[in-house]
């Protein structure tokens, strides 16, 4: 490995992609792994952050209610939270994918995490 010539990453300011590319990305990701569009869909149109997607539970997306609730365990600041409001367009990626896929750390590159009980 130590043979391997890594590749200069430079980061820059966060931005937003534009619509057409976004697109792109979904549609790209759903013909190798449909699974992970619901996830980039928690990025995308929740504006959740990958730490926090990564520690989501299938069972913390109200589909009736359309919200999200995270237990105050899961949180930064150790406050429950409810996030209301969110699009449509994330309740039918979301709709799409399978539960299974919240419990897959591979897929998130935040490790999950539990702070304590019912977490």
């Amino acid at each position: 490995m130590e043979k391997i010539k890594r590749p200069n990453v430079v980061s820059g300011e966060p931005g937003i992609l534009p619509v057409a590319d976004m697109e792109r990305l979904f549609r790209a990701n759903e013909k190798v792994d449909p699974g992970i569009c619901g996830i980039l869909a928690l990025g995308a149109f929740a504006g959740m952050r990958t730490s926090a997607i990564g520690r989501l539970d299938f069972a913390e997306l109200d589909f009736g209610q359309r919200g999200i609730l995270t237990p105050a365990c899961k949180t930064k600041k150790r406050r429950r939270q409810w996030i209301e409001g969110l699009p449509e367009n994330l309740w039918k990626w979301l709709e799409r994918t399978p539960p299974e896929i919240f419990a897959l750390d591979y897929c998130i590159a935040a490790p999950r995490r539990s702070s304590g009980p019912g977490c």
